[in-house]
């Protein structure tokens, strides 16, 4: 007699299946992002891939080896890497070859990521050393920063910051961040000052334009807006100004692969 199976134990299997490829997933950032997932606890990453893989199997990936290839794209480059402008070339990329399979996407996605990675990064990640000797004790006052020219101002800050990227990225696409990044400092954030816009629009640059809501970067949350009609912004704009300057100090090690 043949062995029936329910639903109910199929959807068990199902959920099985699922956490030991939470497990697998788990295992391959520990190998291959050490120091990035140190500042995450094995429970706490557990949380995060789940809810990541979930968010990537509704845009339509399925496959394993394509999740985790996703998985690597959000840590390398940042969790809304798709639409992050500096970052364009991968968006674009993925509707020109949309005609491959998820596998070829991966495959031959990954070849360009690798490309762009050794030339950002340079030999034996000589430009990422520099950067990160610069950014060690950074001080926005060092910069010339005005109100009146502040976008050009900002563009050449972060040009100096990671010279590289900045090339490979273009000046088109780092005005498209730095526009959007005022936008949202202003309207999520409460940013008034420019050395705040200034401070969001470099670690936007330098981790990704939507650090904020990263999971992969628990320690990068932005300070909160407040709705209180007393609100102190000189407060805020010091408390700010400080997590930032951390988080852009600390780029080498928490950026590290």
């Amino acid at each position: 007699m043949a062995i029936q199976i329910t639903n109910e134990q199929l959807k068990k299997l199902d959920e099985q299946a699922f956490e030991l490829y939470v497990g697998e997933l788990i295992e391959h950032c520990e190998l291959c992002y050490p120091k990035r997932v140190d500042y995450i606890t094995v429970k706490e990453l557990r949380v995060i891939l789940a809810n990541e893989v979930k968010k990537i199997k509704q845009q339509g990936i399925n496959q394993r080896a394509s999740v985790r290839f996703q998985i690597d794209l959000m840590i390398i480059f940042g969790v809304g890497f798709k639409t992050d402008p500096q970052y364009e070339w991968i968006n674009q990329w993925l509707v020109q070859n949309a005609h491959y399979s998820q596998l070829e996407q991966a495959d031959f996605l990954f070849e360009d990521c690798v490309d762009y990675l050794q030339a950002v990064y340079g030999e034996n990640s000589r430009n990422k050393y520099l950067v990160d000797s610069k950014l060690e004790c950074f001080d926005l006052t060092h910069y010339n920063l005005t109100k009146e020219n502040f976008d050009r101002d900002i563009l050449a800050i972060i040009q100096d910051i990671y010279p590289k990227k900045a090339e490979l990225a273009g000046d088109k696409a780092l005005q498209n961040l730095i526009t959007q990044a005022k936008q949202t400092a202003s309207t999520q954030f409460s940013c008034t000052y420019i050395d705040q816009y200034a401070y969001f629009i470099i670690v936007s640059y330098l981790y990704g334009h939507q650090f904020y809501d990263d999971p992969f970067l628990p320690n990068l949350t932005s300070i909160e807006n407040s709705n209180d009609t007393e609100f102190d912004y000189a407060s805020h704009n010091i408390n700010t100004k400080q997590h930032y300057t951390n988080a852009i100090e600390h780029w080498g090690v928490l950026k590290s692969l």
